[in-house]
C-alpha cells in the first residue's frame, strides 16, 4: 500500500509540474521563443501563402550590424525555388570602407557553406550580394544601375536578418541606407 501511495504522489507531481509549464508557456509563449519571427509576403505576390515566397525576418534590433563597401552593379541570373528562372539585383564587393567587416565575410562563409542566396565572383572571389533597390529614390537607385568596375559606387548597409534560411533567391540580407 506504501509503494502504491508513492507511485499515485509522484504521478500526480508529474502532471502537475506538466500543467504548470503549459499554462505558463501559453500565458508567455515569448520568453520560449529566443527569436521573434513575423512573416511578411515578398514583393511581387499578391497574397500571403505557404509557399517559399514568404520571407522571415527577424525583428530583434540586436541583429541589425552595418557596414560601408564599394563595388559595382550586377544582374545575377540564378533560378528560385522550382527551379524558376530569376534575374537579381546585385553588387559586387570590391572593398570595406568601414563598420563591421566581419559581416562580409559571414557572407561569403554562408556561400561557401552551400547557401545559394549570395554568390562568389568566379574570377576575383568577391561577394556577389544581393541588393533590394525598391526602397530607394531614382537618384540612388540611377546611381547603383550605373556603377562599373572601373567607376564603383559605395553603399552603408545593415544587415536584416541572422541566418540565410528559408529565403528567396533574389532576397537581400541588407538595408541599404545611403548611396555615395
Amino acid at each position: 500500500m506504501n509503494r502504491r501511495f508513492t507511485i499515485i504522489v509522484a504521478l500526480l507531481v508529474v502532471i502537475f509540474v506538466g500543467l504548470a509549464g503549459y499554462f505558463t508557456f501559453i500565458q508567455k509563449p515569448e520568453s520560449f521563443i529566443p527569436n521573434q519571427v513575423t512573416n511578411t509576403t515578398a514583393p511581387n505576390t499578391t497574397s500571403p501563402s505557404p509557399s517559399p515566397t514568404n520571407v522571415v525576418k527577424v525583428s530583434e534590433p540586436e541583429s541589425e550590424r552595418g557596414v560601408s563597401i564599394k563595388g559595382y552593379f550586377f544582374r545575377k541570373n540564378t533560378t528560385d525555388w522550382g527551379d524558376v528562372p530569376v534575374t537579381c539585383d546585385t553588387l559586387v564587393v570590391t572593398s570595406i570602407n568601414g563598420g563591421d567587416r566581419s559581416l562580409i565575410g559571414e557572407f561569403i562563409q554562408w556561400v561557401k557553406d552551400g547557401n545559394a542566396v549570395n554568390a562568389l565572383d568566379e574570377k576575383s572571389g568577391n561577394l556577389i550580394l544581393n541588393l533590394d533597390l525598391d526602397e530607394l529614390s531614382q537618384t540612388e537607385k540611377q546611381k547603383i544601375l550605373s556603377s562599373t568596375p572601373q567607376n564603383t559606387v559605395e553603399l552603408k548597409v545593415i544587415n536584416t536578418r541572422s541566418d540565410g534560411r528559408g529565403v528567396p533567391a533574389c532576397y537581400s540580407f541588407v538595408q541599404i541606407l545611403e548611396v555615395d
